[in-house]
């Protein structure tokens, strides 16, 4: 029985033929002729077109099976898990198709050494025996190739191949007519991929190793190693880095020129970090060339590699509405990503720029400029206490399954710092309303809507209050406040939430200046007392509300951290004073 790690599979010697009969569950409209691992159209009449055909090693779904369908392929070939197919089931698929097909079989192949020598094999036989027949090489990566007789590896730039020449071929071009447009395609694209994880074959460890601070540049996807290591950094940079490298081979200067583009996911980057790559390679490509189509996703996968490509193809002058024609032609291929959505001429993406938009409240209450600037440095040490904290907060977070309540606030944190130029410090009804707004778009979920309506509510009772004196609306607002957030939440005191913290300072603040008439320094000081009590007294509470509700009580073994996130907001308040 064979040893499988990590992997969902029955055993590694049936994966290739369980995924094809698996494919052919989700696309019964394609045909499987299993014993040769081949799949095709389900073909009912003879056609006078050329019949476009291709394959490769498993391994790499939903390349290529996924793109067989009218106005592509017409069949793919399926070898083992990074294997070539053998000669004998090449040649099965191309004598299936050359029955139905009169004009000829055009083969695509990814220049790899056994895909070359088999589908070679395979073609020879086939002119012997009279099948008109040619083949297309495709080897367009910017990594290999420069100093190899083997000559550049087919990527993921192969879809640009499929989608052109199945098009062509459905409108009936001849072979010699596609096989010449696909030369000049073939001179206009290249295609760069990097990884932070390399694959692992069923049963074994990672092909190779890259250091958790590094991402390797170059890489293949059948598990070969880059180029170049470079240290791990965020989106926009390595977007830079590998566009800098295709521009400069594709000869991308002329900002008229006009370009199609692939990002190809290699296996595991989530479908949030694939957007963000897509938004960058778009906004920064734009300054350099017209983007006419775009599209994404897991076309040519690597197993479970970490990692991305990106594929460009440019136009020649005198060809870019015809190729652009061809790749919106119709197709039927299962996973080809190209809609009517995608087509489109619009050339930049519009961000919204937040901008807080505040009605002027008429509130009584104004500060006075000593009070202003003790205001504005209760913000800051809020921001610097939360920033100080957010590797804590995350780390106390993590036992409920997401660990980013420190992230979470820290937006917080960084969107009044931000726009603290920008707040009315005068009027405490603006000031908070401002707030409830930050807190709101920079925030988000739960922590932000529990921030959000209690400054709202602390507004709107600044704004109706009929109460002289400032500390003592402050005490009643942060009364509203906690009131709201209650009326809205499910969860109370002693439910392992923010709310332990919250309610016992609220209510230490409200007794000390509404009832026993003391200084807002002494009751906050003892509302700062009564939240760090209340938070340490979750670390033995079950939780009973909140996503911490969910988990297994045994991974919460310290306090709660949205409730000790308050606890250094308010501590910070209670510095100013």
């Amino acid at each position: 029985m064979s040893k499988i790690e990590n992997k969902l599979l029955n055993s590694v010697e049936t994966a290739v033929d369980e995924s094809l009969a698996g494919f052919i569950c989700q696309y019964p409209g394609l045909q499987l002729h299993g014993p040769h691992r081949f799949v095709t159209k389900v073909e009912n009449h003879i056609s006078s077109n050329v019949a476009v055909i291709s394959g490769g090693g498993s391994g790499h779904e939903p390349f290529c099976t996924g793109y067989v369908g009218n106005g592509m392929l017409a069949g793919a070939v399926a070898g083992g898990i990074f294997t070539s197919p053998p000669k004998s089931h090449i040649l099965q698929a191309i004598k299936y198709l050359n029955k139905y097909y009169k004009g000829g079989i055009l083969v695509i192949v990814p220049n790899y050494t056994g895909d070359c020598l088999n589908f070679g094999m395979a073609v020879e036989h086939s002119k012997n025996i009279n099948i008109k027949i040619e083949t297309f090489i495709v080897g367009e990566d910017y990594a290999s190739g420069q100093n190899s007789i083997a000559g550049k590896r087919g990527m993921c730039g192969l879809l640009f191949v499929y989608k052109l020449a199945g098009a062509l071929a459905s409108e009936g071009k001849s072979l010699e007519e596609i096989i010449e447009t696909l030369h000049l395609l073939h001179k206009n694209m290249s295609t760069l991929g990097i990884c932070s994880k390399s694959c692992s074959l069923p049963g074994q460890s990672p092909l190779f190793h890259v250091p958790v601070d590094r991402m390797e540049l170059g890489i293949g996807v059948h598990g070969e190693a880059g180029i170049e290591t470079i240290v791990i950094s965020t989106a926009k940079e390595i977007v830079s880095v590998i566009l800098k490298k295709l521009c400069s081979q594709l000869k991308l200067q002329n900002c008229a020129t006009k370009v199609a583009v692939l990002i190809n996911n290699l296996g595991t980057i989530t479908e949030l970090e694939l957007n963000i790559i897509c938004n960058e390679v778009f906004n920064q490509l734009a300054k350099i060339c017209v983007v006419k189509r775009f599209y994404s996703g897991t076309l040519m996968s690597s197993l479970d590699m970490t990692g991305f490509q990106i594929s460009i193809l440019k136009f020649p002058e005198n060809e870019e509405n015809e190729w652009i024609r061809l790749l919106d032609n119709e197709t039927d291929a299962p996973r080809w990503i190209g809609s009517k959505m995608s087509v489109s001429d619009k050339t930049h993406v519009e961000t919204q720029i937040y901008e807080p938009i505040l009605e002027n409240n008429y509130s009584k209450f104004k500060l006075s400029e000593d009070e202003k600037i003790k205001f504005k440095k209760c913000l800051q040490f809020v921001s610097n206490g939360i920033l100080e904290n957010e590797v804590k907060l995350n780390k106390l977070d993590s036992g409920c399954g997401d660990g980013d309540c420190g992230t979470t606030l820290r937006h917080l944190a960084e969107g009044m710092q931000q726009l603290i130029s920008t707040l009315n410090f005068e009027c405490p009804a603006d000031l908070l309303q401002q707030l409830s707004d930050i807190a709101e778009t920079k925030m988000g979920g739960t922590s932000g809507g529990i921030y959000s309506l209690c400054f709202s509510s602390m507004a709107k009772h600044f704004i109706n209050s009929q109460e002289n004196s400032l500390a003592l609306v402050w005490a009643k607002a942060f009364q509203s406040g906690i009131k709201t957030i209650m009326k809205y939440s499910r969860a109370r005191k002693g439910d392992r939430t923010i709310i332990d913290a919250l309610e016992p300072a609220e209510k230490e603040l409200f007794d000390s200046i509404v009832i026993k008439n003391e200084s807002l320094k002494c009751a906050l000081d003892k509302a700062r007392e009564a939240a760090v009590s209340g938070c340490n007294a979750t670390k033995y509470m079950e939780a009973r509300a909140g996503r911490a509700s969910y988990v297994n009580k045994e991974q919460l073994t310290d306090v709660d951290a949205g409730a000790f996130g308050f606890v250094i907001c308010i501590t910070a308040i209670s510095q100013c004073f």
